[in-house]
């Protein structure tokens, strides 16, 4: 076979993975109420899925459409493990979020009375650039602030895939042993 339809034939390869990865949806519910969720399909049926069992459990509905409820304490463990490291910055995540928002309101209110200044017939010119003085410092305070959340948000989403791949090699470990019920 020739160099060009290798190439050809890897690509496709790779291209029919990623499509299958795309449509595989998976509810990690945990005893604590958090869950982690990925889903290719309508948010609906995915809520559906989550409040249709009570307990821990995993679901997962592949790209074949085979679907799967774990309940087994070896596998949910695992799980656990596997998102841990994620788990452990969510605190750091609301820590920031939470710093972030007063000083998005003072920048929304600052914004509106800005607004309405500037809409009036007569602007009040004076009392604009008081306003953008006290602003600007807002703005920048909350730029800092945002980075430092896009950065965690970024270094989030990374270890959520280690963690979603560790998820998809549980579930197929589950289902060698045999403790993986079919449920579509």
């Amino acid at each position: 076979m020739n160099m060009r339809i290798r190439a050809l034939l890897l690509l496709f390869f790779v291209a029919l993975t990623a499509t299958a990865k795309d449509r595989t949806s998976y509810v990690f519910k945990r005893s604590s109420g958090n869950s982690h969720i990925m889903s290719s399909g309508s948010l609906e049926s995915i809520l559906r899925v989550a409040k249709k069992w009570e307990g821990p459990f995993i679901w997962m509905r592949r790209a074949d459409g085979r679907a799967y409820l774990i309940r087994d304490a070896a596998a949910m463990a695992e799980a656990h493990a596997a998102f841990r490291e994620l788990d452990a910055l969510h605190p750091k995540h609301e820590e920031i979020a939470k710093r972030l928002r007063p000083l998005e309101k003072r920048a929304e209110e600052i914004e509106e009375q800005m607004d309405a200044i500037s809409d009036s017939e007569e602007p009040d010119e004076a009392k604009l650039r008081e306003l953008e003085r006290k602003f600007r410092p807002l703005e920048q305070q909350a730029r800092v602030v945002e980075r430092e959340m896009e950065e965690l948000e970024e270094k989030m989403d990374a270890i959520e895939k280690i963690a979603e791949k560790r998820l998809f090699d549980i579930v197929d470990r589950a289902i060698r042993r045999g403790v993986a019920q079919r449920v579509d």
